[in-house]
Formats: C-alpha cells, sequence, structure tokens
C-alpha cells in the first residue's frame, strides 16, 4: 500500500526571501509536491500545501521550519 499525506502549513512571515526560503524546502524536496500556496505579506502569512510520502514530507517540513526560524531571526535582528 503506498502513503501519500498532505499537509496545510500557516507560516508568519511578511519577508519575501523567507517565503521563498520556506517553499524552497518543500520544492527541492524529491517526492514532495507543492500543491498550493498563498502568500499575504499585508497579513504576514504564508500558508503552504503540499503532499508527498509520510517521512519524506515530514523532514521537508522540519526543514521549512528551519528555514522560518533562521530567516525570521536574521531579518528582526537586521530591523533591530
Amino acid at each position: 500500500m503506498r502513503e501519500l499525506v498532505e499537509c496545510v502549513s500557516n507560516f508568519s512571515t511578511c519577508d519575501s526571501a523567507t517565503a521563498k526560503g520556506i517553499l524552497s524546502a518543500f520544492t527541492s524536496a524529491q517526492g514532495v509536491f507543492l500543491l498550493d500556496h498563498s502568500y499575504d505579506d499585508y497579513n504576514d502569512r504564508l500558508v503552504v500545501t503540499a503532499a508527498g510520502k509520510g517521512r519524506t514530507l515530514v523532514e521537508s517540513i522540519i526543514k521549512a521550519l528551519q528555514s522560518w526560524f533562521l530567516l525570521a531571526a536574521w531579518a528582526g535582528m537586521q530591523s533591530a
């Protein structure tokens, strides 16, 4: 039996570079499919819909979270 998992993730960011880093975590993973995304810098939100094999999808979500944390922290330090 094949396993396919769908995930809808919501990230809080108004920085386009951070959004690109998050999306890259999904698009660079083999076997993960970026189904849709919506970026709204006015409301500080990026919503990503992705699907893939369970473990591979979880690994790409972790990479996306790492990108969000590192890039958002960097953007915060730059504005301080």
